[in-house]
């Protein structure tokens, strides 16, 4: 995933304001009755949930506010988002009210303010476990196959939404994939040099396949989240599911979520819950049943989703790459996932080719 940058970075002392103690103090204290009527703050305590590479330019933050209002002390988590040199915080904010616009209201978090000076995005937390949780303790695994149905269904109604010429989100296209590719290289290059051969005949092959074709028509695309995962999606109670994190947001084919959802169920499983194959083969096929009322989508739609699902392995390897400090461990990850991208390009070369 690419981000669109800010015009102007801002300056990473700048940005630390954001935990200083007398700064956030000051900061909630003038706006926590704008979020909750006649509410007072008493107090504010800071986590720092992400700070890449600890140099403060992408920040995630989780702020827990003790409040008085109606004669009570009452909890409220806050979660903060600040990037010191890409959009994102402002389009996870506008996403989120372009959401809220259109019934999304219950599935994802309350857009409390993005911050221009500081590209810093405050919203509620969003009550819940994330799924990847569930796999990575291998605990209630079944809530992944029960909710799925629940989680196409907000994809779907997704998807649909309208889309205004002018609108705030980034495009795919040839010239966006070209620089996707590029980097992915180029992490390759700088992080793990000896597998930059094997991804760049991967990418090069994709590559003939995408300019030959007009499979991916910019006319279809829509609204989607580009970072669909089980990470991403929380279940709530009575099974209700919630999606977070709407920075990546972007337009593009639908299948894009659908692809990516997909290679991670079969890559978590393989490394959180290997003896559980027959579970993600379910929830696998209710994806699709799901989403195409088929488990056998047509051939068009399999091209796609084979070209996605191999885009998506070689992103998952080039991140590896780079963020993975174990170097046995990312040698041996970066082998498994080149290995399923090449398994997924031969798959779409073979449909490729009877189309």
């Amino acid at each position: 995933m690419l981000f669109i940058n800010l015009k102007t970075p801002i300056k990473t002392e700048k940005v630390k304001q954001v935990i200083n103690k007398q700064w956030i103090t000051n900061f909630f204290s003038q706006r926590v009755r704008q979020y909750w009527p006649n509410s007072k703050l008493i107090d504010v305590n800071l986590e720092i949930v992400r700070n890449f590479r600890g140099k403060f330019r992408n920040l995630a933050l989780k702020y827990i506010l003790t409040i008085y209002q109606a004669g009570k002390l009452k909890k409220k988590i806050i979660r903060g988002r600040i990037d010191c040199l890409h959009q994102c915080p402002l389009i996870h904010y506008q996403t989120l009210i372009y959401l809220r616009q259109h019934s999304f209201n219950r599935s994802i978090t309350r857009p409390l303010l993005y911050y221009q000076p500081l590209n810093f995005l405050l919203y509620e937390d969003l009550a819940g476990i994330p799924l990847q949780n569930l796999l990575e303790k291998r605990r209630q695994l079944n809530v992944l196959l029960e909710t799925t149905p629940a989680i196409i269904k907000w994809l779907k109604k997704l998807h649909s939404l309208p889309i205004k010429k002018n609108n705030i989100w980034r495009q795919h296209n040839l010239n966006y994939e070209k620089d996707e590719r590029r980097h992915w290289l180029f992490l390759f290059r700088k992080c793990a040099p000896s597998f930059h051969q094997r991804a760049k005949e991967i990418l090069n092959s994709l590559w003939k396949i995408r300019k030959d074709d007009s499979f991916l028509s910019s006319k279809d695309f829509s609204l989607i989240h580009s970072d669909f995962h089980w990470g991403n999606i929380i279940v709530q109670t009575s099974k209700k599911i919630g999606i977070i994190d709407l920075a990546d947001a972007s337009l593009g084919d639908q299948l894009e979520d659908i692809a990516k959802l997909i290679v991670q169920t079969e890559s978590m499983f393989s490394y959180y819950a290997p003896k559980r194959q027959v579970l993600r083969d379910k929830i696998i096929k209710q994806i699709l049943t799901n989403y195409f009322f088929s488990t056998k989508p047509r051939s068009s739609q399999l091209i796609r989703l084979y070209y996605f699902m191999t885009l998506n392995y070689l992103q998952m390897a080039a991140i590896q790459s780079l963020v993975e400090t174990n170097k046995e461990y990312r040698e041996k990850s970066i082998i498994t996932l080149l290995t399923k991208a090449e398994e997924k390009l031969r798959e779409l070369k073979k449909l490729f080719i009877i189309k």
